[in-house]
């Protein structure tokens, strides 16, 4: 039993050599930051687009008033086919 022992410091050791290698991930991790600033100023040249369909959308209100038209127009024929 007592020759076991020193086998277990020998792992310890290992553990300390593998911390260095977590710090080299943290400077990759700062490095790409600025790649997400390019990110955001693509968004706002999409926000321009955006106002551009909402000009269009206000051109579709109109044929929606002429499918509500349409409905009444069907209310009427449903009511020849009750007196029938």
């Amino acid at each position: 039993i007592a020759i076991s022992k020193p086998e277990v410091e020998e792992v310890e050791a290992e553990i300390v050599i593998s911390k260095p290698e977590v710090e080299e991930v943290e400077e990759e991790v700062v490095i790409s930051k600025p790649e997400v600033e390019e990110v955001e100023e693509e968004i706002v040249i999409l926000k321009s687009e955006v106002e551009e369909v909402e000009a269009e959308i206000v051109i579709s209100k109109p044929e929606v008033e002429e499918v509500e038209e349409e409905i009444v127009i069907s209310k009427s024929e449903a009511e020849e086919v009750e007196a029938e």
